[in-house]
Order: C-alpha cells, then structure tokens, then sequence
C-alpha cells in the first residue's frame, strides 16, 4: 500500500504532534517503527526503491487514510515531481507552516 496522504512540511511546525495523534486514530495509517520516512527527498532512500518504500506501510490494515510524514519534502523540488511519479496526483498534502518571530 502506498500513502494517499502526505505531510510535507515545515520541520518543527507540528509534525511530531501530527503523528502522534494520527497513530491513535483508528482511520489513519502511519508507520509505528519510523516517522519520518524521507523516501522522496533522499538519495539514499529514493535508490532502495518503491517495493522498500511501500514495504514500511505492511501494517496497513485498510485504514481510510495511509500517511507518510517527511517534513523535508516541502524544499525539494525533486520530492514533488518524485511522489507525483510513484504515487499520482491525487495524494492529498498537508502542509503547517511555522511563524518566525524575532525575540530581539
């Protein structure tokens, strides 16, 4: 099973936060043995291929929704077009943004 949904951005705007409450959902599939999974924006992982990336979602268990949770996704263009390419264009993105503020 490969995700239908994926969370793509920013680090240190939620997504801690989001996986935590998505593993107790019972309608939404995450992975319990890693959060943040990095397959489109890493070499490292995009060269182990999609039959390794779609082996972390074994668990899923016909949950509605299917998640992968990478905030790295969201400055790589190469992340896009790749999830584009292994999943299609009709994943939803879930994007947080994270607001700067100057203490100074």
């Amino acid at each position: 099973m490969l995700p239908n949904v994926v969370y793509v951005g920013m680090g240190k705007a939620g997504s801690t936060l989001l996986y935590k409450l998505f593993l107790r959902h019972p309608d939404i599939y995450v992975p319990t043995n890693i959060k943040e999974l990095n397959f489109f924006d890493r070499y490292v992982n995009w060269r182990k291929g999609v039959d390794w990336y779609e082996g972390i979602f074994d668990g899923y268990r016909n949950e509605r929704w299917v998640v992968d949770i990478s905030p790295g996704y969201h400055n790589k263009v190469k992340s896009i077009a790749r999830m584009k390419e292994v999943i299609g264009g009709d994943v939803k993105i879930i994007f947080t943004f994270r607001r700067f503020t100057d203490f100074a």
